[in-house]
């Protein structure tokens, strides 16, 4: 026999009591998104590259990834400047072979919020590994109503 079953926050949807109410961001908000390039050239290892900028209290939903072949044993890892964590987006993963639109997505539990902190925050990809060479293009996907 089918069964039918609710997600947690459309439950709170259609029951819009008072503790039930969604922010923005988790139900309704509009998706932003932040594109920016690099170009690897033998970059050393530990390399920090900046590549967006989101506003006090921006919810990243996810990011979309896309890169040559960087290196052997490269691996990148997706974080933000302002609180010092490398990978608080995005754990490291591999580069050695190219990555065609890889959507890398944040579970409720681990959506980072840069609201905690006092100014804007910087997107940061740290690489690791060996010395990382070629295009990385990434879409930061984040909601900030």
């Amino acid at each position: 026999m089918a069964t039918t079953v609710n997600g947690t926050n459309y439950a709170k949807a259609i029951d819009p009591s008072s503790a039930n109410i969604l922010a923005p961001g988790i139900w309704g908000g509009r998706v932003r998104a932040q594109f920016d390039y690099y170009t690897f050239a033998a970059t050393a290892v530990a390399t920090t590259v900046r590549m967006g900028k989101l506003p006090q209290g921006a919810k990243v939903i996810g990011v979309i990834v896309s890169c040559a072949a960087l290196g052997a044993a490269v691996t990148l890892a997706i974080g933000n400047a302002g609180s010092g964590k490398s990978a608080a987006i995005a754990a490291a993963f591999s580069a050695s072979s190219a990555i065609d639109n890889s959507l890398k997505m944040l579970n409720t539990a681990a959506m980072y919020t840069v609201g905690t902190l006092a100014n804007d925050d910087i997107i940061t990809v740290l690489t690791a590994g060996d010395p990382a060479t070629g295009l990385l293009n990434l879409i930061t996907l984040y909601v900030v109503d």
